[in-house]
């Protein structure tokens, strides 16, 4: 495990695992989903974040989730392992806020995991929300004709947790003005969301240095600020 992170391996579904890192009287429990087009990916792509915020007394469970590169798998397989993964930690951690982050593709099933589990909060980074035939991201994980049912800028729900968006003003792959979309609709459900745009970043900008550490501090305070709101469903 990289920067000597102690996490146990735990199934959750199938052969499917979680990297979950406990603390002593958590704080909150953060469930993680990486991206990579749900054709590819990793859940250690979150390890120095899972590690900055166990130091603040927040648990996670970064999660692995069938891929099409893996497994041979389509967009949707990858949304029902995003909610059975959240409905495990949620029981696993039954007294605590459970919060909810996702990665590009990974946004996606971040946001799935929020509406199925009563997550307290989302953070999401440069994350896909168009699975429009149109306008949508393009993956071999999509069918031809998009995904429009599980696309969330087309979805329906009355209510969201408080959210946060990280996206780089440069990004060619996920356009911010999707996300900017996205928190406007979010924002109607009467809940808090804000965008916060990092000048002349691209797509997955938040994975080096310096803006892995900032992002990760931005990653913290919310959690605690929301916890100290009690911004709860």
């Amino acid at each position: 495990m990289s920067m000597g992170l102690e996490s146990v391996d735990e199934c959750y579904k199938d052969n499917l695992r979680l990297l979950v890192t406990r603390v002593a009287a958590p704080r909150s429990v953060l469930v993680l989903f990486h991206g990579g087009g749900w054709v590819a990916g990793d859940p250690h792509q979150f390890d120095f974040q899972r590690q900055a915020l166990a130091a603040a007394g927040i648990a996670s469970a970064s999660v692995e989730y069938r891929v099409k590169q893996r497994h041979g798998s389509m967009v949707a397989d990858s949304v029902a392992d995003a909610l059975d993964a959240g409905a495990y930690v949620r029981r696993a951690f039954a007294d605590v806020p459970l919060f909810c982050c996702g990665a590009s593709s990974g946004g996606l099933l971040a946001i799935h995991c929020a509406l199925g589990s009563s997550a307290s909060g989302v953070i999401l980074f440069n994350p896909v929300v168009d699975l429009s035939p149109e306008t949508g991201l393009k993956s071999k994980a999509v069918p031809p004709g998009g995904a429009i049912d599980l696309s969330p800028l087309h979805m329906d729900f009355s209510a969201f947790p408080t959210t946060l968006i990280m996206h780089g003003d440069n990004d060619n792959v996920v356009p911010l003005a999707a996300s900017r979309q996205f928190a406007e609709k979010v924002r109607a459900t009467g809940a808090a969301a804000t965008v916060v745009s990092y000048p002349s970043a691209v797509h997955g900008f938040f994975n080096l240095e310096p803006a892995r550490t900032k992002t990760c501090n931005e990653m913290q305070s919310f959690i605690l600020n929301c916890l100290t709101r009690g911004s709860t469903p």
